[in-house]
């Protein structure tokens, strides 16, 4: 029986569907060997038997694969037997196998097994049916591994739609894998199922992991934790290495709050936003700003209120963040708290506050260093309400940091550094870490380097490189030669990681990520990355007054000031020269926008779309249109890069409801009604349409 082709429900949804849980009437295909279980994986090629129109639909009866490149010289090699080279070659599915000649000669995101058998040569509205056993109704996230295409397979669930998977990413060859996150299914009920894979041209596809939604995706490459051995990092055996950008806004937002605070912690939309435009970057990893410590200054809900006094909805927040790293591929470096002492973040001196001791008892008060040994107790041994695990198992995170930036601590207080002082207190804290945690690597924070390098309980050396503030401090702002430097001293010990570089112009950037990727050192950070607004446009930061602002993916011309729209597309040139990957083609944009109902002077405002370089605008007299065009590209970063502290002082000044307008159609007052939609567009493409909002 053919499977009825139908369109499907985007990625960002979940269908519950009305079907009963057993395979329809009248199917006249059988399982390969065994109905495949759900959770767990399907494996494309062990599609059901029951031939053409009934277990699969192919456009010819070859078996291009198996029944034909295998039997060419060189292509069934030594060691693979004939079940796999010749695997149901009579049958008109195309299938082959990873081979050592093809698919495991060079870099891949993800690596297939030896011998993974795929289905591959795929025309357009060709499918496979598969008799599922599903082990528990519920929502399972669908993760594939794949080549080449960013393309979108649908699944049909017993003849209905089912689900979308849009493979997130480009790999830029046939034999070159990956294996990420693609959407979500609904089961509604147990039992043994049809599902139908439709795909088309543009992919070789091995298999699919259904795993509870919610629960950390094992498949998505984060089992093992990250390693140390010498001065390099290792995931299993494979030297870890990647750059990125820091994410200081990742759980916590720490401006441009609206009155009631309701997104001082980002939602998911946020966060998936952030980490959507580090992994199309190429990043592998990122770092977060500090845990919040109240002040009787600010008004906003912080991490602590107290010793031990947590704030639950805050470190939820920290909960559904690692969860979804593990969908993104993403490691996290944590630092714990802040020797500055800005506002909604504060730090040590609030700290120190909580029990009426001055700041720099901080770093002595046995009672408050007791304290923090207690906050790092507790956290490390947090159980995630999103994925169940301990912080202290949980492979998303990379790698524990006592502090940021202490040795500013004194200087910023105008009073001498103490190095000593800062570092045996970074070295007695990370001590500390170790004895709860055997899993994850302490990175050290500013201090006695040579010391450091001794210590057995600091796996990795932090540095911070910033031209402008080296200028400032009188030294020449030659970063990369630092950067060299440094190098050259941990080579061989221990992991040299640049957790925070930038303001810099852009030549002594790419000289410095020219040094970092060439030179042996573990990874680099660019100084730091905002995501989208759940209600518009971006979140805008200025750095100290600078010229320097945050960074929003891909780069808008609005941010020309600290060229923007160069340096992220060096950043990502960078990343996966790191990691000794060819740069893949972005993405097109991942999400629809959501248009927000149009305000009574016109101004459209959305939600934007992860990789969006712009947007076009459509008008219609009617939600069935026809529609016209009535603006091209239109960015979603509307802040100039020379009006971002205006930006932030409006905000800090009296509340804001709203973020500002994106565009206005001043056309359009007094001569509705009209409707409006948006999609988002990049080089790759266009995203889906958002919805349809009536203006009057």
């Amino acid at each position: 029986m053919k499977p009825v082709h139908a369109l499907l429900i985007p990625l960002s949804l979940s269908l519950c569907l009305a079907a009963g849980a057993a395979v329809p009437a009248g199917y006249g295909g059988q399982p390969f060997e065994a109905p495949q279980a759900i959770p767990g994986r399907l494996e494309c090629a062990w599609y059901d038997r029951g031939g053409e129109g009934v277990a699969y639909h192919d456009t010819d009866p070859v078996n291009h694969g198996s029944g034909e490149l295998n039997y060419q010289p060189g292509h069934c090699e030594a060691g693979v037997p004939a079940s796999i080279c010749h695997f149901r070659e009579n049958e008109g599915v195309d299938i082959s196998y990873a081979k050592h000649m093809a698919d495991l000669n060079h870099p891949n995101f993800v690596a297939p097994d030896p011998k993974q058998l795929y289905i591959g040569w795929e025309s357009d509205g060709e499918w496979t049916n598969y008799t599922v056993d599903v082990k528990k109704a519920g929502t399972y996230r669908i993760v594939a591994l794949y080549s080449n295409a960013a393309n979108t397979v649908k699944f049909s669930l017993n003849n209905r739609p089912a689900a979308e998977c849009k493979l997130p990413m480009d790999t830029g060859f046939w034999h070159t894998w990956n294996k990420a996150a693609c959407g979500e299914i609904s089961f509604p009920e147990a039992g043994i199922q049809l599902l139908t894979l439709h795909y088309n041209t543009g992919n070789n596809l091995a298999y699919f992991d259904f795993e509870p939604a919610g629960i950390p995706a094992a498949g998505a490459g984060l089992a093992p934790f990250i390693t140390r051995k010498g001065g390099v990092l290792y995931e299993r055996a494979t030297p870890f290495r990647f750059m990125g950008l820091d994410s200081p806004n990742l759980f916590l937002n720490e401006a441009q709050l609206l009155p009631d605070f309701s997104n001082r912690f980002p939602d998911e939309f946020e966060m998936r936003d952030s980490l959507a435009s580090l992994q199309q970057i190429g990043a592998r990893a990122t770092r977060t700003f500090t845990l919040t410590v109240y002040s009787p200054q600010d008004a906003a809900p912080v991490h602590l209120r107290g010793p031990r006094a947590y704030n639950e909805e805050a470190f939820r927040a920290l909960d559904r963040l690692l969860a979804l790293c593990h969908e993104y591929d993403i490691r996290l470096i944590l630092p714990f708290i802040d020797s500055h002492s800005f506002k909604g973040i504060r730090g040590v001196d609030e700290f120190a506050a909580f029990r009426g001791k001055p700041g720099p008892e901080f770093f002595t008060d046995p009672q408050i260093k007791q304290d923090f040994k207690n906050l790092i107790d507790d956290l490390l041994n947090r159980r995630n309400t999103a994925s169940g695990l301990l912080y202290k198992d949980d492979p998303a995170i990379l790698a524990w940091q006592p502090a940021n930036e202490a040795m500013s601590y004194f200087p910023d207080r105008g009073k001498p550094n103490n190095e000593a002082l800062i570092t045996d207190w970074t070295l007695e804290m990370a001590a500390f870490i170790k004895t709860i945690d055997h899993n994850h690597l302490v990175i050290s924070d500013d201090g006695n380097a040579a010391r450091y390098l001794a210590s057995p309980a600091i796996d990795i050396l932090s540095v911070h490189y910033y031209e402008y503030w080296d200028r400032l401090g009188g030294l020449s702002g030659d970063i990369a030669a630092r950067l060299n430097a440094d190098a050259a001293a941990c080579k061989g010990r221990k992991p040299l990681v640049a957790d925070e570089f930038g303001m810099a112009a852009t030549p002594m950037l790419t000289r410095f990520m020219d040094s970092l990727v060439r030179g042996e050192v573990a990874g680099g950070l660019l100084w730091g990355m905002r995501s989208h607004r759940r209600d518009g446009g971006f979140y805008y930061h200025n750095e100290s007054g600078s010229v320097f602002n945050s960074y929003h993916w891909p780069g808008f011309a609005a941010a020309s000031g600290s060229d923007e729209q160069n340096v992220l597309q060096l950043l990502r040139e960078h990343a996966f020269a790191i990691r000794g990957l060819p740069v893949p083609e972005a993405p097109v944009p991942l999400s629809a926008p959501i248009l927000f109902p149009v305000s009574p002077m016109g101004e459209l405002r959305w939600r934007g779309s992860t990789g969006a370089s712009g947007y076009d605008i459509e008008r219609a007299p009617s939600a069935d249109g026809p529609w016209t065009v009535v603006a091209e590209n239109v960015s979603d970063a509307v802040i100039d890069s020379g009006d971002v502290i205006g930006y932030e002082n409006q905000w800090e000044r009296a509340p804001v409801c709203v973020p500002p307008s994106l565009w206005k159609d001043s056309a359009a007052i007094g001569k509705g009604p009209f409707f409006y939609r948006v999609v988002g567009r990049n080089r790759a493409g266009k995203s889906l349409y958002s919805n349809t909002v009536q203006f009057k």
